[in-house]
């Protein structure tokens, strides 16, 4: 799950600026490069939070008021909801046409029985690779708990910008994402998805830790939480290895 949480755990949100040096403290922790007389600012984000979960305060707040532009993972403004939608089906269906559980191969029924236990409707994913349904388990699990992607961190700072009249930008695409994720291997798609399935029955439990750091700027305690995530996946009866996996899909 290491290549996952690489690409999707957290990510980045810059702000491009021009200022002078000087220190920076904010929780959650906000990071600052310099180089002559300009800087630029890292914050990491959340996609998902319980409603009020995040406000724009502190060092932030003022590193926000004085930027000349405001860069997203992906830029907001580069693609509308259709595009966005061609684009995430175009990864995450299978171009030769096999479902979830063709994919899934020896380990179909191993997982079928999992998501069964968990109350997961893994059928309705069924058209997806397992990369893409385990995302969507993960993402269906929290919103559950009252997390949405509308009081994230991209969202609330976004509308920050708008309101200040920054510029912005992206530093990636969406496909280029995605790509990362289409790209794994067979079997780590698999453990995606089967982790997912662990996840989801006791969800709060897996994020609070890791939120609860991330809030307080506590890298040692954010890096101690994910290696506890980490440890019980593997530990997990649900994720353990089993052979027999065919070849993801390829583009």
């Amino acid at each position: 799950m290491t290549e996952l949480r690489k690409h999707v755990s957290l990510f980045g949100v810059a702000l491009c600026m021009a200022l002078a040096a000087g220190a920076v403290r904010a929780e959650p922790a906000l990071w600052k490069v310099t180089g002559g007389k300009s800087a630029v600012y890292l914050f990491g984000s959340v996609h998902l939070l319980p409603e009020g979960g995040f406000t724009v305060g502190g060092e932030l707040a003022d590193a926000l008021k004085q930027a000349d532009r405001v860069c997203m993972e992906i830029d907001p403004a580069s693609q509308d909801e259709s595009s966005a939608t061609a684009i995430t089906l175009a990864r995450a269906v299978d171009p030769d046409g096999r479902t979830l559980f063709d994919l899934l191969g020896d380990d179909a029924d191993r997982v079928r029985a999992a998501a069964e236990d968990a109350g997961i409707p893994l059928e309705a994913l069924s058209m997806f690779e397992p990369w893409f349904a385990g995302l969507t388990v993960s993402v269906m699990a929290l919103q559950a708990h009252g997390y949405d992607a509308e009081h994230g961190v991209e969202q609330i700072i976004e509308a920050e910008a708008k309101q200040e009249g920054k510029t912005g930008c992206g530093l990636e695409t969406m496909d280029g994402q995605l790509g990362l994720l289409d790209g794994l291997s067979a079997e780590l798609q698999k453990e995606i998805l089967l982790q997912a399935i662990d996840e989801a029955g006791d969800i709060d439990a897996t994020i609070g830790p890791m939120l609860e750091s991330w809030r307080d700027g506590d890298e040692a305690g954010l890096e101690g939480a994910s290696r506890r995530i980490l440890t019980a996946t593997r530990n997990s009866p649900t994720c353990s290895s089993t052979a027999g996996t065919p070849p993801g899909p390829t583009r």
